[in-house]
């Protein structure tokens, strides 16, 4: 399924098939910025559009707020960078 990069409301969850979550925070016109869940440091990373659409994520109906609030509190803490992101939101 494409994306309509212009109507997307960000941010937003994602999940890909493995059904491991992610927070897209923002995009450009080339890439994707996101901080995706997993063990240890939280980053945030950058994806370009084919590279998004290959992984098949999903957008979910989730509050965002909430989400963000889970994974400032995530065990293996967040980069600086990803933590400016995240509460910028919040």
């Amino acid at each position: 399924m494409e994306i309509d990069w212009d109507n997307l409301i960000l941010p937003c969850v994602i999940k890909d098939h493995n059904a491991k979550t992610a927070i897209v925070v923002r995009h450009g016109r080339k890439y994707v910025f996101l901080v995706a869940m997993k063990s240890g440091k939280l980053t945030l990373t950058k994806q370009t559009f084919k590279q998004y659409e290959r992984n098949n994520y999903m957008i979910l109906d989730a509050d965002v707020k909430e989400v963000v609030a889970r994974y400032l509190a995530h065990s293996g803490g967040l980069t600086e960078t990803a933590r400016k992101e995240l509460e910028a939101i919040k």
